[in-house]
């Protein structure tokens, strides 16, 4: 199973602790301003870090199924783009 960490952080302390996870998981951890959706697809696991706002809800319960499955690549492009800003 590959897997990834991705961050965004203001001040540093997000990007601690997605190295932190990323170390116990044995992969790479990226801020999210240099990801691209393409480089997502071959991830089977995607661990996301950073502040949650409540805009961001609705985008996360659009990327999700009932099982948690993230289907609608639509959805996590724009989380992806809203993410970078």
């Amino acid at each position: 199973m590959s897997t990834i960490v991705i961050y965004k952080t203001k001040y540093g302390s997000t990007k601690t602790y997605a190295d932190w996870i990323a170390e116990e998981l044995v992969c790479e951890s990226v801020d999210a301003k240099s990801v691209k959706i393409e480089d997502l697809e071959k991830y089977d696991t995607i661990v996301y870090g950073g502040g949650l706002y409540a805009e961001m809800e609705k985008l996360l319960v659009e990327l999700c199924d009932v099982n948690g499955d993230f289907t609608d690549k639509a959805a996590i492009k724009e989380l992806i783009e809203y993410v970078k800003h």
